[in-house]
Parts: structure tokens; C-alpha cells; sequence
């Protein structure tokens, strides 16, 4: 009853999702820009299959709060070195970092660091400035490697994007058109490093059909949210249609699952698990 969801609304919470995403201080000191459209585009890309990521700072996983998560997206180039740190020894002790393009390559003082080089050997080489520009007049194609994944082919978003990616120990589920790995998984210790060489949030984000009223399409959707449902992540509240953002918010009394249709058109014979 309209009633009785309005007095849940007005102390209600946010339920505890299993999926953190990074938003990094550090980051928004030196270049608030590399990164921001892309979480913004990633963490709709996720809430699309309902994987709501919380929101987590660089205090907050200071303090040991990656101890709540079953994963944690890192979009942000700039992270401190303390806070790599700590993100690395909970990959090691069992979680599923997911990190993509120049995430974690620089520490708080600007300086070089990287996470991914200690965690699990992957090693990436980046061009200057001017070559990077370059390059993104000719996005290239990503492609599923044969028995390691399956979506459709699409190009890229090169912002951020190394020149060259080695992990000798990594397997490889997707290249770009050239042969270079663009999709790779690497074990550590008892966790998992899913890396993309690209922007995925912005890829995603670029593929809608329009902008108003956007239609989304599910092109490029996969390696945000294809290492989740492999890990088996939890997922409180699914729906049987995609696209429709739906957040549950809940007091002793009850939860409200609030919906916002993504879609142009009205959804029927919804169902809500």
C-alpha cells in the first residue's frame, strides 16, 4: 500500500550490495577527468544486470573495508600506494579485482605504482601523449578469443589504453584486430584480476542506439558482468528484464524496491526474483 511504503522510504537504507567500485581522492587531485565518465557509464553498465556497486574510498578500504566485498572495480589511474596495497592483499586472500586501461599505474604523489605488476606480473607499456591521441582516431576491434568468451565483436574507447600488455601467466579471452590481448584473467594466490586494456565504461556507454530517448544496447555489456556471474556473485535482486534499474531499500518494518524503467517502452509481465 502506498502508505506503508511511504513510512518505509522515509527511514529506509540501501541494502549492502557484494560489489565495491573505487572512487579515488587521489585521482580527483591530479585528473578527475581520466576517469569520472567512465565509472559514471560503468556502474550503469553493471546496475543493468543488477550488480549495484557501493561506492568505497581510498579512507574506507585504508580502514578494511574490501572485507565486505566480493569484488571491487578500480577505473582510477591515480590510487594511493598504501590503498594498492591493501587492494592487493585482499586479491591474494581471495577477491576479484576488475581493473581496466591506466588503472592503478600512479600513486597519490603522482608517481609510478602499480598494483597489477605486484599482484599478478602484468606488465603495461604506454605511449606518450601525442601517439595515445593519435591512436584514438582508429579505435580498434575487440574480439572473443574462440572457447574463452562470447559477445559481439565491437570497437573501443582508446582513452587510457596501453600500447602493450604482457602477463605471462594470464589467459587470454579477447584481442583487438592487431593480435594484442585486449580481455585478460590472472589467478593470485586464492583471488582473480580481470583487466581490460580499454575503457569498457565508455565503450558501453558509446554503443547506445540513440541518446534521447536512449535505447541501450547490450554490446559491450559482457566484461563488466561476465566475471561476476562466473564468480558466481551474489545478487539479492534480479529481474527479468535488463535495463531496468531497481534498488531495494529496506527498515525492520519492510523493503520498497523502487524501479526506474531504462527502456523507451513499457515492460510487461515483469517478474522480480
Amino acid at each position: 500500500r502506498a502508505g506503508q511504503a511511504d513510512d518505509i522510504l522515509t527511514r529506509a537504507h540501501m541494502r549492502p550490495a557484494r560489489v565495491a567500485m573505487l572512487w579515488s581522492q587521489a585521482n580527483d587531485h591530479w585528473d578527475q577527468a581520466s576517469s569520472f565518465r567512465d565509472k559514471r557509464a560503468a556502474f550503469l553498465g553493471l546496475s543493468h544486470e543488477y550488480f549495484q556497486p557501493e561506492l568505497i574510498t581510498e579512507d574506507q578500504v585504508a580502514n578494511g573495508a574490501l572485507a565486505h566485498y566480493d569484488a571491487c572495480y578500480v577505473l582510477e589511474p591515480f590510487v594511493a600506494a598504501g590503498v594498492q596495497a591493501r587492494i592487493g592483499e585482499w586479491v591474494k586472500a581471495g577477491g576479484l579485482l576488475w581493473a581496466c586501461a591506466d588503472a592503478l599505474t600512479r600513486n597519490e604523489y603522482n608517481e609510478p605504482c602499480d598494483a597489477l605488476a605486484e599482484v599478478c606480473r602484468l606488465q603495461r607499456t604506454f605511449a606518450d601523449g601525442n601517439t595515445a591521441a593519435a591512436a584514438s582516431t582508429n579505435p580498434p576491434v575487440m574480439s572473443p578469443v574462440a572457447g574463452e568468451a562470447t559477445f559481439r565483436p565491437h570497437s573501443v574507447v582508446t582513452n587510457g589504453m596501453p600500447l602493450a600488455v604482457q602477463a605471462p601467466e594470464a589467459r587470454i579471452r579477447a584481442r583487438y584486430g592487431d593480435g594484442r590481448p585486449a580481455w585478460l584473467e590472472c589467478r593470485a594466490a586464492k583471488g582473480r584480476v580481470v583487466y581490460l586494456a580499454h575503457r569498457v565504461g565508455l565503450t558501453y556507454s558509446g554503443k547506445r542506439i540513440r541518446s534521447y530517448p536512449v535505447v541501450w544496447a547490450d554490446t559491450g555489456r559482457a566484461p563488466l558482468t561476465v566475471p561476476l556471474l562466473e564468480a558466481r556473485i551474489d545478487r539479492e535482486l534480479v529481474l527479468s528484464d535488463p535495463l531496468i534499474l531497481a534498488t531495494p531499500l529496506s527498515t525492520e518494518a519492510g523493503t520498497v524496491v523502487v524501479l526506474y524503467n531504462m527502456q523507451p517502452t513499457a515492460r510487461r509481465n515483469l517478474v522480480v526474483t
